[in-house]
């Protein structure tokens, strides 16, 4: 395509005088009381109804979102409150807009119907009109929701005349989308014609949208360029690392695959998330946000123990919420759990490119869109990252995986910097560090080990910077160190051995109880580190070739899931990207991902007590198929255990 396309020009001025058109048309709003779900509002405790229609209780906090609606408008809130207190204390209430005061007000049972006019300068060019209330907490008698006030009307009204300018940050956007995805439908050799066509419909579409529901695309118009140029992005990375950049068709169907795969993750991240989980999240996001990084190790150790970089992903969501959401940093915004799931979702896409690249190398064009769509559909992959928001697991077996792939190709300096990238991201990652120390001494050239040194040892102290600087080293590695007994649990909901000794119970039962003279943590370490590690230790030095390098990774990561004690059910998580990619040279190991997917799906489900709670399945239905499941893992694993063994030294070279 021609950076002088007329017609891309003529899309995107299109696109800005349909915006502009439809800000001409300005209507109120009215808040829904009613509904369950308001993604315009925070704080709100669920709908009640009176006589006199819908009413709702704030908490303590309570914010109401209205972006890019009235630009340079003056505006008038209608207001109907009441703050019901034992013996009809006066309560004081402050309201806010867009940040600045806008009056304290006093209510009492009575309810209160107030106005408020807001100049043009309020609002701004954005056009956004974030509302606060504020009031002293209160826990009536039997009652476990904390109160503020009571909401019984909330309407805004445009009072001037609509401005000649649209709101900029949805101008933009809009007019980005059309920009993008005019020039990839070219890339993808679309004729301009039929690409200015749907353009013009897609501009079509917004206009009616911002004319007749502007509150909505003004909520999803970021997130759709977002989900557009990521998914772009990555298709793009995928074709040109890939070397297949002149096949027209794989680029169609790749650039499909990563808007398909990255879309429904973009859907699934709406979710609410796992509840313990976020909590934990949230104190590491809040710690580090208004602490500093290296502060973090301030947390409980419980809550905060991870290695460093997971922190900097934390850090990260807190500075794009407090710069493109909010500067007040509400921990109880439903945004910050859309927004903690987005670094994540992208890296966990980034193993998609991986995978496919590595098999386009390796193999060819088909074997990469297979093994990608394998990943990239995984519903297991989608569940533990976009909807229940285990947000770690991503980040290392994405590490991982590019050190395994770095090991293969003999890339010194990418395994030890992925290596170290990977043990510092989550403590699970340390199980793959012996397998990538005795990979790396035994098939790396002689020459090539002290770069990988080097360069694991430069990421270490690049990324523990702010610790040495902030003087908590000490207090990062007492944390880190004590990982192991936080869950002093035989298994914590994984589908393995002990899950089966535990027939169900294993949660109940704790491994520091003896099994035969021996605790059952150290029997599950020695099963590990003994048993499975001596085996894979010696074919790692008595056989060589991709094929065994890639066989032995996926091993060590499936046993890790099923010989050790305290073991979650997101562990499996590096396994399935390290099965795709020995099925680039082990085509049996198909039915291996795919019956270990469907088991690990079967796990994280039935082990959700909300998923399950919901679908209302009594547990004697559930627990002969979580055996099952188990069942088929543990014979998956001696089948693994027999391919290794079968493993011989004149397996190919690594290249």
């Amino acid at each position: 395509m021609r950076v002088a396309d007329r017609r891309l020009f003529a899309a995107i001025v299109l696109c800005a005088l349909l915006v502009t058109v439809a800000y001409q048309h300005s209507e109120p709003f009215q808040l829904n009381l009613s509904a369950l779900d308001n993604p315009l509002i925070e704080g709100f405790h669920a709908p009640e109804h009176s006589r006199n229609g819908a009413l709702r209780w704030t908490s303590a906090h309570v914010a109401v979102r209205l972006p890019n609606l009235w630009p340079q408008q003056p505006v008038r809130i209608n207001l109907q409150l009441s703050a019901p207190r034992p013996d009809n204390v006066p309560v004081p209430v402050a309201l806010n807009a867009n940040g600045q005061p806008i009056a304290t007000l006093t209510l009492t049972s009575t309810n209160s119907v107030l106005t408020f006019d807001l100049d043009p300068n309020v609002l701004g060019a954005s056009g956004n009109l974030y509302l606060t209330l504020d009031a002293p907490p209160w826990a009536p008698p039997n009652d476990l929701r904390t109160l503020g006030v009571l909401v019984r009307a909330l309407d805004v009204t445009p009072t001037g005349r609509p401005p000649f300018m649209p709101a900029l940050p949805l101008l933009l956007t809009t007019c980005a989308f059309v920009a993008a995805s005019y020039i990839w439908l070219r890339r993808l050799g679309v004729g301009a014609p039929f690409a200015f066509g749907i353009n013009l419909l897609v501009s079509a579409a917004v206009f009616a949208l911002l004319w007749d529901a502007r509150v909505l695309i003004a909520l999803v118009n970021a997130r759709v360029l977002f989900w557009l140029v990521v998914a772009f992005a990555l298709a793009e990375l995928t074709i040109a690392l890939g070397h297949f950049r002149d096949d027209m068709r794989a680029m169609r169907v790749t650039a499909l695959l990563f808007l398909a795969a990255f879309g429904v993750r973009m859907i699934f991240a709406h979710a609410p998330g796992d509840a313990d989980n976020f909590t934990a999240f949230k104190m590491m996001i809040a710690q580090a946000t208004t602490h500093g990084l290296g502060s973090i190790y301030d947390l409980d150790p419980v809550v905060g123990a991870y290695p460093p970089l997971h922190h900097y992903d934390m850090a990260l969501v807190g500075w794009l919420y407090r710069t493109f959401v909010s500067p007040e940093f509400d921990v109880a915004s439903s945004r910050l759990n859309f927004l903690m799931k987005m670094p994540t979702i992208v890296l966990d896409m980034l193993i998609v490119v991986v995978v496919m690249v590595y098999a386009a190398r390796r193999r060819d064009t088909r074997t990469a869109l297979l093994v990608g769509a394998a990943y990239a559909f995984n519903p297991s992959i989608i569940y533990t990252t976009a909807y229940n928001g285990q947000l770690g697991d991503p980040l290392y077996a994405l590490f991982v995986t590019l050190a395994v792939v770095s090991l293969v190709g003999e890339h010194a300096a990418w395994l030890g910097a992925a290596t170290m990238l990977a043990v510092l991201t989550k403590p699970q990652a340390s199980a793959f560090l012996p397998f990538l120390a005795i990979a790396a001494l035994r098939h790396l050239r002689v020459q090539n080990i002290p770069r990988t040194v080097v360069t694991g040892g430069a990421t270490t102290l690049v990324v523990l910077m702010p610790f040495v600087f902030a003087g908590t080293i000490g207090d990062m590695i007492r944390t880190v160190s004590t990982t192991i007994g936080h869950g002093p649990r035989i298994s914590a909901n994984a589908f393995n051995i002990w899950w089966l000794l535990g027939w169900g119970n294993a949660w109940n039962i704790s491994d520091t109880q003896l099994w035969f003279s021996v605790p059952y943590r150290m029997l599950g370490l020695l099963l590990f580190f003994v048993v499975a590690y001596g085996l894979a230790a010696w074919k790692l030095w008595t056989t060589s070739g991709s094929r065994s390098l890639l066989m032995l990774a996926a091993f060590v990561g499936f046993a890790f899931f099923m010989l050790p004690t305290e073991i979650h059910e997101n562990y499996l998580f590096p396994t399935i990207p390290l099965l795709a990619l020995l099925v680039v040279h082990e085509w049996r190991a198909w039915w291996l991902l795919v019956s270990l997917s469907a088991t690990w799906f079967v796990n994280l489900l039935t082990t959700d007590a909300g998923i399950v709670d919901g679908l209302n399945v009594a547990q004697p239905v559930l627990f002969p198929l979580q055996v099952f499941c188990t069942l088929i893992n543990i014979g998956a694993l001696l089948v693994m255990a027999r391919w290794v063994l079968q493993l011989r030294a004149e397996s190919e070279p690594v290249p």
